[in-house]
């Protein structure tokens, strides 16, 4: 019988015998296929984007660019000019400053399709600041524009049809402070101390939540079928706004301005608005235009001015060196409006006026001066105070 130790031996042999192959085959060839593939980025990959590091600078194929440094510009010469679409033009928040014999800071030449040009300073070019009056569907974002059109009257910011202006700042034009085509939308700018218009805009534009101050012409102008809402325009050499035809002002406020407070053509739509302390009227408008819910103070004509075939509702004037409200020619509905401390209430000077639902006093030649042929409700004396005891739905009163 076989002892205990001579098992154990040949159970480990044989154990031995069943691992090496596994422990010991080989384990493939040790030299490399080839080198190592990258691991990183390129710069392309990681700034795809090209520089923009000196002036004159010609931008001719789409892409991304970017300023990387304060950049002068060269007498002769426009700083960058773009002639390419679907370009994104980013200046970084740096400087590009304008010499004595340069011309425009940025030029956009007759191009239609996106550009977009954004954040960043021109100051002191002699022919504007950015000229992109050739192109269509621009976009500037968040430029400050100072000082620009020492050589001539030119605008800070000139653009197209159908552009987009956010944020930007433009003050000390030679022109306009920002001139835009048909189509434009500008929002959240402000533009003050321009030789002409604050801003400018053609048809169909829209200028929201803008300022305009101190510039030589209107503050605001929109020639033909625009809206202008929520604005402040004061202290201009001629209207605060100018609505030109058929143009819509909601929620303004129109300030000390030596012409206006706003003034329309025909077929004006002004809603909310104010318009105070201004050198002629506090609103001015013409044939079938509609006011309502607006404040006129203040204002060394009259406070509200219209031709014919308008409708004045809900309206307060007070204070305004003429007429609360004027209604020079005829078909005018004058109704439910506050006129009071101006020199006549309502004035009907045409003719074939409607008046009802309104209440004035404390004017100082009349409270209301009508026409013979004006049709009007019962005018109701409550200077005496006391129960009111006339009911009709048409009535105004005087007190």
């Amino acid at each position: 019988m076989p002892r205990p130790s001579t098992i154990k031996l040949w159970f480990g042999l044989a154990l031995a015998v069943l691992l090496w192959p596994v422990g010991l085959q080989a384990q493939g060839p040790l030299t490399p296929p080839g080198p190592p593939a990258p691991a990183m980025k390129t710069l392309e990959q990681i700034e795809p984007r090209r520089p923009v590091s000196s002036l004159p600078f010609t931008i001719s194929e789409p892409g991304a660019y970017y300023v990387t440094t304060n950049l002068t510009g060269v007498a002769g010469t426009n700083g960058i000019l773009i002639e390419a679409s679907a370009v994104s033009l980013d200046l970084g928040g740096f400087v590009l400053q304008g010499v004595t014999g340069a011309c425009a800071a940025i030029v956009v030449t007759n191009v239609h399709g996106p550009v977009v040009i954004r954040h960043g300073i021109i100051r002191d070019w002699p022919q504007g600041g950015v000229d992109a009056r050739s192109a269509d569907f621009v976009t500037l974002e968040d430029l400050q524009v100072s000082g620009c059109g020492s050589a001539g009257i030119y605008d800070g910011i000139r653009v197209g049809d159908n552009a987009n202006i956010r944020r930007c700042r433009v003050s000390g034009s030679s022109g306009n402070g920002i001139h835009a085509g048909d189509y434009a939308v500008i929002s959240g700018c402000d533009a003050w101390t321009n030789e002409y218009c604050g801003i400018y805009a053609d048809y169909h534009a829209r200028v929201e939540r803008c300022t305009a101050h101190d510039n030589g012409f209107d503050g605001i102008y929109v020639y033909n079928a625009g809206m202008v809402a929520d604005c402040v325009s004061s202290t201009n050499g001629e209207d605060g706004i100018d609505l030109n035809s058929y143009g819509q002002a909601r929620n303004c406020r129109a300030d000390a301005n030596e012409g206006d407070g706003i003034n329309a053509t025909d077929g004006a739509v002004v809603i909310g608005c104010t318009a105070d302390r201004n050198m002629t009227h506090g609103i001015r408008v013409q044939n079938h235009s509609f006011l309502r819910n607006n404040r006129c103070s203040y204002n060394q004509a009259s406070g509200i001015w219209l031709t014919s075939e308008g409708t004045v509702k809900g309206n307060m004037c007070f204070g305004n060196t003429n007429a609360g409200i004027m209604a020079f020619f005829g078909g005018n509905l004058i109704s439910e409006n506050d006129c009071s401390g101006n020199d006549t209430g309502i004035d009907l000077s045409g003719y074939g006026n409607r008046m009802t639902g309104n209440r004035c006093g404390d004017n100082t030649t009349t409270n209301y001066a009508l026409g013979s042929d004006d049709s009007y409700g019962p005018i109701v004396d409550i200077s005496g105070g006391g129960e009111i005891t006339n009911l009709s739905p048409w009535a105004n009163f005087s007190y």
